[in-house]
C-alpha cells in the first residue's frame, strides 16, 4: 500500500476543492528530478567513454526508467514533486495503483525504449568499442539509430505535457490516459 492515502485530506483548499498543479510548477519538479538523477547520468557518460559495458549501461537505464513510476506509486510523488508539495492521485484523490503509475509514465517509457535500442546497438558495435574519441563515438551513435525516433518521442512527450496548460484540472495527456491528477498539498 502506498503512503499517499494517509494525506488525502491535505489536498483540498479552503473552498473544499483540490488545487491542481499547473505546468510551470511541474516543470520545476522535473528539473529537481533531473538534478537528483545527475549521478546516474554521470555514470552513463563515464560508462560510455571509459568502461563501455552493456550490462552496466542497461542497469543504469533501468534505474532511470523505474525512478518516476515507482516513486509516484509508493510516495505519490518523485523527489522533485515532494519538494514542491505535489502529489499524483487517482480520480478519487487517493494513491494510484502500480498499473496507473506505469500507464501515466507511458510517454517516457516509449522514449526509454528508443534509448534502450540505441544503447544495445551502440554497445554491440565493434567500431564504438574500439573508439576513444568522444566526437567519433557520437558519429557512430548517430549511425546506429535514426535520430528521428528520438525527436518523435520527444515531441509526443512535449505535447502530452503542454496539454497541462489547457484544461481546468491541469491534466497532461498521460494523466488523462491514466486517470490521475497532480495536486498541491496545502
Amino acid at each position: 500500500m502506498n503512503n499517499i492515502e494517509n494525506h488525502t485530506n491535505d489536498f483540498y483548499n479552503e473552498t473544499n476543492e483540490p488545487t491542481y498543479a499547473g505546468f510551470w510548477i511541474r516543470v520545476l519538479a522535473s528539473f529537481i528530478d533531473f538534478i537528483v538523477l545527475i549521478p546516474i547520468l554521470g555514470l552513463q557518460v563515464f560508462n560510455l567513454i571509459q568502461i563501455k559495458n552493456l550490462a552496466f549501461a542497461i542497469g543504469l537505464l533501468v534505474v532511470q526508467l523505474l525512478y518516476k513510476p515507482l516513486m509516484e506509486y509508493q510516495f505519490g510523488a518523485t523527489l522533485g514533486k515532494l519538494a514542491l508539495k505535489i502529489n499524483v492521485v487517482n480520480e478519487d484523490f487517493e494513491g494510484m495503483t502500480l498499473t496507473q503509475s506505469f500507464v501515466r509514465y507511458a510517454p517516457w517509457l516509449i522514449q526509454h525504449a528508443v534509448g534502450l535500442v540505441n544503447t544495445v546497438l551502440l554497445y554491440t558495435n565493434h567500431e564504438f568499442l574500439a573508439e576513444s574519441d568522444f566526437f567519433k563515438m557520437a558519429t557512430i551513435q548517430e549511425q546506429n539509430i535514426d535520430p528521428l525516433y528520438g525527436y518523435v518521442t520527444g515531441v509526443l512527450l512535449l505535447i502530452s505535457c503542454i496539454i497541462v496548460g489547457f484544461n481546468s484540472h491541469k491534466q497532461g495527456l498521460h494523466d488523462k490516459i491514466a486517470k490521475t491528477y497532480c495536486i498541491i498539498r496545502d
